[in-house]
């Protein structure tokens, strides 16, 4: 359902903007989302937070060493205004958290169970991308956490639910539900992350993806999975991937017949620079 949708919604952001609605991420319940890959036709696409806003992963860093998470950014300004959990001495300790600050704004691992049952009181049908603010894989987030997660999304059958990580090491030591509607990905950058590649798939056989966002680098192999992303940096004035990155990728897609998604700022950008036309030609890959 989503895989074939991805390569549609690519063309049609060639052919006019996104009239996504722009808007800040709020932390409760189910939120709209204008991540578009979350786009499906006849579901909601939507955010949701139960672990709270934050992320242990320190590699979200550009050539220059500067930080390019947009989650971050987001937590710094609106953290206070949407969570009233503070850090403990021992937090402010051990991982050099502010206590005047809650722990979404100190982008720590926490959780919030009052928001754990947002998709069972969700009335329409959503695809729900889950702790798009953090990643259910850290290393701060005990198996507690995620089971209790995992126990909701097992007793949702009617929504689609995207697992997104940059930990993928730890999903070895993960028992996942493997519902059909249940997306499992992994976000590399470059090749030199392509050990992650493989380590997916452990006790995970459907649904998988790969987000390269950003595509900071030539990606040399692409895995036997079910659908691709690509971004880029979208931080003003950053270098936008290089178009061969980009081609080498879809090839290797239109090889093993997988869809893949073009986030709309890089289309955009590709259109307005003169490459719509080649984009378009790369794109006529197989659906299903």
């Amino acid at each position: 359902m989503a895989f074939a949708y991805a390569a549609d919604a690519t063309r049609r952001f060639i052919l006019e903007k996104s009239t996504l609605r722009k808007g800040t991420q709020m932390a409760y319940g189910l939120q709209p989302t204008k991540i578009e890959w979350c786009h499906i036709p006849n579901y909601r696409g939507t955010s949701w937070n139960p672990l709270g806003w934050g992320c242990s992963y320190r590699g979200c860093v550009d050539a220059n060493g500067v930080n390019y998470c947009y989650a971050q950014t987001i937590a710094r300004r609106f953290g206070d205004n949407v969570c009233k959990q503070y850090p403990t001495p021992e937090q402010v300790e051990q991982h050099c958290l502010d206590p005047k600050h809650s722990l979404c704004w100190n982008f720590f691992p926490h959780i919030h169970r009052e928001r754990l049952d947002a998709p069972l009181r969700a009335k329409k049908k959503s695809a729900i991308f889950v702790q798009s603010m953090g990643d259910l894989w850290d290393p701060n987030v005990p198996q507690e956490w995620r089971d209790a997660v995992f126990e909701i999304i097992e007793q949702c059958p009617q929504h689609i639910f995207f697992l997104l990580t940059k930990q993928a090491l730890a999903i070895r030591k993960t028992t996942i539900p493997c519902g059909k509607n249940i997306f499992l990905g992994v976000t590399i950058e470059q090749s030199n992350y392509e050990r992650e590649h493989n380590i997916i798939y452990r006790g995970f056989d459907r649904n998988i993806f790969v987000s390269y966002e950003p595509l900071l680098g030539p990606i040399d192999m692409i895995p036997d999975i079910d659908w691709v992303i690509i971004g880029q940096d979208s931080r003003p004035g950053q270098p936008r991937p290089q178009v061969e990155w980009v081609q080498n990728i879809i090839e290797q897609a239109q090889a093993i017949g997988i869809p893949v998604f073009i986030k709309p700022p890089l289309v955009d950008w590709w259109v307005a620079e003169g490459h719509g036309d080649r984009l378009q030609q790369w794109l006529e890959i197989r659906e299903g």
